[in-house]
């Protein structure tokens, strides 16, 4: 078993087995100026056993780094292996922590499963191996961020519960506009790009794309006509927020809430409950029986939801460590 670490651009049997969008992300980040980007592989007799990019880039004055795109077999030896020539290059890069997965920022994969390993999967619900969480534990990591899901199988009290802030929402000429979208729409996606950027800029570690970027995260969503769901809040004729939720396709009457989004200017006016409100009285119309909210980051407020209205269907967390 041999280790390799390459810097520069990326070799082609270390994309053999990926997608057309992780491809075409590699090539995009190949070329910003602010990442430093290698690439590990595990070979046995010429056979890559174990993947992983690795990078380094500013982030609010300090520099930090990163082990995503991990394809990983059953081996703790490999992965400790890997992880100690990941931190050996982190520290000729000056890197002062580094955290796993993260394919680059938050916008694309950066977490994996780490308790409700019993639930079966739901659609869009990230494909990470199983035992690497036993694998980054071993290791040492730390949690330095949780992310939830959770699942709501009555959705009658949620609409109840909301009704009076979404009635006082509606009071300040806040407005719901409903989509049913199944093709691309280049300036339908601009204006989400847009509430979606400014939303979450205070979010951990947050870091801006541009709209190419963007668009080609969404466009799949789309594509694969699943069933997308698109609430738009307007204040004025001016979007202020949105809720992004699709069919899921792994089981009937069953909606998967994924991006609820508000400007921060309009985070205190009741824009969220109005969405959600919307949402599941559209769900109760269509005979939606159970709703997922994906993905959702540890909160007061997403804690008591969850304990008031359903129960955590997953628990997924981001690792760090300290060089």
């Amino acid at each position: 078993m041999k280790i390799i670490i390459e810097s520069g651009k990326c070799r082609g049997d270390f994309m053999n087995d990926l997608g057309e969008d992780k491809k075409n992300l590699i090539n995009k980040y190949e070329k910003k100026n602010n990442y430093k980007i290698a690439y590990v592989l595990t070979e046995n007799h010429n056979k890559i056993t174990l993947r992983a990019i690795i990078f380094a880039k500013m982030y609010n004055g300090i520099k930090i780094g990163g082990i995503g795109m991990l394809r990983c077999g059953e081996s703790y030896k490999e992965f400790r292996e890997l992880v100690d020539k990941a931190e050996l290059w982190f520290g000729k890069e000056n890197v002062v922590k580094f955290y796993l997965p993260m394919d680059f920022n938050t916008f694309h994969s950066y977490r994996v499963v780490s308790d409700y390993f019993e639930n079966p999967p739901f659609l869009l619900e990230q494909n990470i191996e199983p035992h690497l969480y036993r694998f980054i534990k071993y290791r040492g990591f730390k949690s330095v961020k949780k992310y939830y899901s959770y699942i709501v199988k009555n959705p009658v009290p949620v609409i109840h519960r909301l009704e009076s802030f979404a009635l006082r929402a509606k009071k300040q000429n806040i407005e719901v506009i409903k989509k049913e979208i199944s093709k691309p729409d280049m300036r339908l996606l601009k204006e989400l790009y847009e509430i979606t950027d400014n939303a979450f800029s205070n979010a951990f570690l947050y870091e801006s794309i541009d709209f190419d970027e963007f668009r080609n995260i969404y466009k799949p969503l789309i594509n694969n006509n699943i069933g997308v769901k698109l609430m738009i809040a307007k204040i004025n004729d001016k979007n202020v927020g949105y809720l992004f939720a699709v069919e899921d396709k792994y089981k009937e009457n069953r909606w998967i809430v994924k991006t609820i989004a508000v400007k921060k200017a309009y985070s205190n006016a009741g824009v969220g409950a109005l969405l959600t409100y919307d949402l599941y009285r559209r769900a109760v119309r269509f005979g939606i029986k159970e709703l997922i909210h994906a993905y959702m980051s540890e909160s007061i407020s997403t804690k008591r939801f969850s304990e008031t209205f359903g129960e955590i269907y997953r628990e997924y967390s981001l690792y760090g460590k300290e060089i």
